[in-house]
């Protein structure tokens, strides 16, 4: 049994990579899944047992020697996952609980001071490009992290990557423009509203318009060509005949 365990902690270490300062996060979740799957995790929570006394009870013997064995395989876990020069520096710390929050106040605060300038870094490198998204990360009111400026960063180039595909000549206009628009075309409805309407005589330019007689005045054909009788007084609407002498025909003689 203790064969196995101890030819699974190797595997395991073989794996897990080296802590040397940053990215303790997700170093110690790395670690404390192998400290549970070496049954030891327990005591970063659990307080050590009493020991009895001067009269310890056979249980308590018991109690307190599993615990400090386990706390003890817990500790050289911790400290074998670190570099060589964190090992010399933690190794004198005597209980696993000591070193996990030791590690945890030291290295947490320090990564998310570092992430945090990172951040800050790679937003003011931007180009000029990038200056309306830089201005407007700088004015958030939550601190963002990495993952959540790259994600910003993707969504605004998806955007720009739309903008650029779109035809120049066909700008896509905004709700204040089309309600300025709508605005300008109701007005002018109003404007026009009361006046006489004007068609257009040229509906057809191709259409041929009608040839009237001037002196019969009915359509299709030319004065040269009219056969009537009568001529058509436009003063009173009334047609006057020819005499036969000719004496009451007043185009006589012309």
């Amino acid at each position: 049994m203790a064969a196995a365990a101890m030819k699974h902690m190797a595997s395991s270490f073989a794996k897990l990579e080296k802590f040397r300062g940053v990215d303790f996060r997700r170093w110690q979740k790395k670690m404390h899944f192998l400290l549970f799957s070496m049954s030891v995790v327990y005591v970063l929570t659990t307080p050590m047992p009493e020991d009895g006394g001067e009269d310890p009870t056979v249980e308590q013997v018991r109690k307190r020697a599993k615990w400090d064995n386990n706390d003890y395989v817990c500790r050289g876990l911790i400290l074998n996952g670190m570099s060589d020069s964190l090992f010399d520096i933690y190794q004198n710390v005597k209980t696993s609980k000591e070193l996990w929050d030791t590690l945890k106040a030291k290295y947490m605060a320090e990564d998310a001071s570092c992430k945090k300038f990172l951040v800050s870094c790679i937003i003011d490198k931007l180009s000029l490009s990038w200056k309306d998204f830089k201005h407007s990360l700088k004015h958030l009111k939550v601190e963002l992290t990495l993952i959540e400026l790259g994600s910003h960063m993707r969504i605004d180039e998806s955007l720009r990557v739309q903008d650029s595909d779109k035809p120049k000549g066909n700008n896509v206009v905004g709700p204040s423009v089309v309600s300025m628009v709508d605005h300008n075309n109701s007005s002018r409805y109003n404007d026009n509203k009361g006046k006489r309407k004007h068609h257009d005589t040229r509906a057809n330019p191709n259409k041929k318009p009608k040839v009237t007689c001037w002196k019969c005045e009915k359509p299709g054909h030319l004065k040269k060509d009219c056969k009537a009788g009568n001529v058509v007084n436009r003063a009173n609407g009334s047609s006057i005949k020819g005499s036969e002498d000719g004496s009451s025909n007043p185009l006589k003689g012309c």
